[in-house]
């Protein structure tokens, strides 16, 4: 990354350098879907670029764990009061997240989850959120193992991806 990161939001009059993360899908989100998805208010994508790349991209949209969500749940409301308690708790979801191919292996994984962390976590976050949630994808999961994110239930243990959370209190 830069010495001065400069996370900016991508919207309809910003032209992103180039970006291939090595999965399709991701780079065509963000090279081509994610303004749209943030017209219509359904996520914002931060980036970041050097001088001739796009470095990383995530996207989030707000969330919601519920009791539904999950078989943890005791796990997940110990920490808050017995007054406070509720049948869901706000949560931001991580909807897509590439860091560069020509940068992966250098940790900058590891930190754009720290930035996304405290960006949600010390309240610059335009809304409250508990927990920081996503879908992770198999090949993924040990990503967000490393990063501290649980699972939220073991019914989704066969599925392509699995639901997992990160408690913003760890913080």
């Amino acid at each position: 990354m830069t010495n001065k990161p400069l996370i900016r939001i991508l919207k309809d009059d910003i032209i992103p350098m180039p970006f291939d993360c090595g999965d399709e899908d991701l780079n065509d989100f963000f090279l081509n879907d994610a303004k749209l998805y943030h017209s219509q208010r359904l996520s914002v994508t931060y980036f970041e670029e050097n001088e001739d790349q796009t470095i990383f991209f995530f996207s989030l949209i707000n969330d919601r764990i519920t009791t539904a969500d999950t078989t943890k749940w005791n796990k997940l409301a110990r920490n808050v009061p017995n007054s406070k308690r509720r049948k869901g708790y706000p949560a931001v979801k991580i909807g897509r997240l590439g860091i560069s191919k020509k940068l992966q292996g250098q940790g900058i994984g590891t930190e754009v989850m720290d930035i996304i962390k405290n960006f949600i976590g010390f309240g610059n976050y335009p809304t409250g959120a508990k927990f920081l949630t996503i879908d992770a994808y198999r090949d993924s999961i040990k990503y967000y193992e490393k990063n501290g994110f649980d699972f939220l239930t073991d019914n989704d243990e066969h599925d392509e991806t699995r639901a997992m959370y990160f408690d913003l209190m760890k913080l």
